[in-house]
């Protein structure tokens, strides 16, 4: 199988429970938040977790009114993803990271303004790194890192 996603260690991955954990630390007992894009619903999902090495990663730059923090002052937020990795763009589905532009807006996982992340900026780098995976996200082939909605590393989201 040809590795299509993947994330640098220390992306947060929304947890069924609420929580978060840092991608590397996610096992296959943990229980996930996915969504049901059909229904618009978060459902439980488990998945299989990997590692591989990439050699093109995407720093996407998102802004987020609810990010904002009092000690940063800032509502940006940068995750770091492999140049191949999904991502779900509100209004236009899957798109691959290279192909996001300013200004496309990502589904992310709360009720309110934290369901939109708007991107600000995208850097594409020719780096080798380790980045963590997780496959087999059942049933809907896709979970939260970063707080912004993915495709797992199985699923062909078109």
């Amino acid at each position: 199988m040809s590795i299509t996603t993947g994330f640098v260690a220390g992306t947060q991955v929304l947890l069924f429970s609420g929580e978060v954990k840092s991608i590397e630390e996610v096992t296959s007992d943990d229980i996930i938040v996915s969504k049901n894009l059909e229904f618009g619903e978060y459902e439980p999902s488990r998945s299989v977790i990997g590692r591989t090495t990439a050699t093109s990663m995407v720093r996407l730059s998102l802004t987020n009114p609810s990010l904002q923090s009092d000690e940063s002052m800032s509502n940006i937020q940068d995750i770091n993803l492999i140049s191949t990795q999904k991502v779900y763009v509100v209004d236009s589905g899957w798109k691959v990271a290279t192909d996001l532009v300013n200004g496309d807006v990502l589904q992310g996982a709360g009720d309110d303004s934290t369901q939109f992340s708007s991107v600000v900026s995208t850097e594409i780098s020719n780096v080798e790194c380790d980045v963590i995976h997780l496959d087999s996200c059942e049933p809907n082939g896709n979970y939260f890192a970063g707080f912004i909605l993915v495709a797992d590393n199985t699923t062909n989201n078109s």
